[in-house]
């Protein structure tokens, strides 16, 4: 991302550019972007009718989480694999989101599995929990052994995606993780 030092506009933001500073009261109407999260995960604030302050726009995020398992030991998959980051939730947030996972067997062939996920988490006063219970929408694997378990980590506030694999197998698991956000 480009930071730029006046991106405040009525048009779409244009894609690639944050801006770094609140540019304070612009008018009604108006759209400020910047990187709470990072570059890949932008915050689209508008300008509310009284120009007294900035609403943010529900937004989307798409994360990849990934961990290769080689045991039956329940393990979490992560942003960047082992040792990289979980989801989460910033707090007074709900997030609605739908998880597709696909896992191969990559020291042998004809083994693998897919799944699709659905629910929604929230965090009030600094306590992440799942909102009512989480739909496994689809469910198809070669080996019955394998598992996804999807649920909150009150720990750490975070919405958790677990890999449960087979003892002898290196298997490779792959999420992609679409969020739906709304924090006030």
């Amino acid at each position: 991302m480009v930071d730029h030092n006046n991106l405040v506009t009525t048009s779409l933001h244009p894609p690639g550019y944050k801006q770094t500073a609140d540019p304070g009261a612009v008018g009604a109407g108006r759209q400020w972007a910047y990187d709470e999260y990072g570059d890949d995960n932008v915050v689209l604030n508008l300008r509310n009718a009284g120009d007294l302050g900035w609403c943010p726009v529900p937004r989307d995020y798409c994360w990849i989480l990934t961990i290769t398992t080689t045991d039956a030991t329940i393990t979490e998959l992560l942003m960047n694999g082992a040792g990289g980051d979980q989801m989460v939730l910033p707090d007074d947030t709900t997030w609605f989101f739908e998880i597709h996972a696909a896992a191969r067997r990559t020291d042998a062939d004809n083994e693998s599995a897919g799944y699709v996920w659905r629910g929604v988490i929230d965090r009030n006063a600094g306590v992440a929990a799942l909102v009512g219970a989480v739909t496994a929408v689809y469910t198809n694997e070669d080996t019955a052994a394998w598992s996804m378990t999807i649920d909150a980590d009150v720990a750490n506030d975070a919405l958790r995606v677990r890999a449960t694999g087979e003892v002898g197998k290196t298997i490779s698991w792959k999420a992609k993780v679409w969020i739906t956000e709304v924090t006030g």
